[in-house]
């Protein structure tokens, strides 16, 4: 759902239904505003910035001018509810400084992501060593992009062999199998290691592999 669609669904439902509105319907929209940038980070790379910020953009503005775009419509805070004096400061300082942090998370990380695609699509790496134990829980939005994005992107490109470093005990079981599927089905083959050294090993024997056939 777009931001501009969220912002109409509340202002409508607040012209609609005024007597049920309480100080929660100001602040959900505000949530849902800040997850709708999570589609634009999925899908457009972090090198294609004016795409990625005119897309961004839009749930930004929606968040920033909410309050304004209420009161426009006779349905802001203080027209109906009116229970908090310092309504205008918590809704907006924690909504929008969340934005930002949220924000400059996911652009860190996809970073990171679309340089690895930058490389495997610059030399067509056929191999490829990842060390994830260090890694937290994955979000299933990353989970999502991962597989729907960096994978089949990357092994259309050329990767054939992944190695996954983590270490026992570490979260994200289910994301490692999904991942594992997904790879199989695209072709590819990945393998998930506690040992750097054999993931080292598995690597090199497929290299060994393509420089001196049999």
């Amino acid at each position: 759902m777009s931001p501009l669609t969220i912002v109409a669904m509340s202002v409508v439902n607040k012209r609609l239904y005024p007597e049920t509105i309480n100080v929660i319907n100001y602040l959900d929209v505000r949530f849902f505003l800040i997850a709708t940038m999570v589609i634009p980070m999925m899908v457009i790379q972090v090198m294609e910035k004016i795409l990625l910020g005119s897309a961004l953009s839009v749930s930004a503005l929606m968040l920033i001018f909410l309050d304004l775009i209420f009161n426009i419509f006779g349905v802001g805070h203080f027209d109906l509810v009116n229970d908090n004096p310092h309504y205008y400061f918590m809704a907006n300082f924690y909504s929008i400084t969340s934005y930002v942090f949220i924000l400059l998370s996911l652009l860190f990380e996809k970073n990171l992501s679309d340089k690895g695609l930058d490389m495997v699509r610059l030399y067509h790496t056929p191999f490829w060593l990842s060390d994830l134990s260090k890694q937290g829980i994955v979000s299933t939005e990353d989970q999502k992009w991962m597989v729907n994005t960096i994978l089949p992107e990357a092994i259309s490109q050329g990767l054939r062999k992944i190695a996954n470093i983590y270490y026992d005990g570490q979260p994200n079981e289910d994301y490692r199998n999904r991942i594992k599927e997904t790879t199989l089905k695209l072709g590819a083959e990945i393998e998930f290691f506690t040992d750097r050294k054999r993931a080292e090993e598995w690597v090199d024997s497929f290299i060994e592999t393509v420089v001196n056939p049999i």
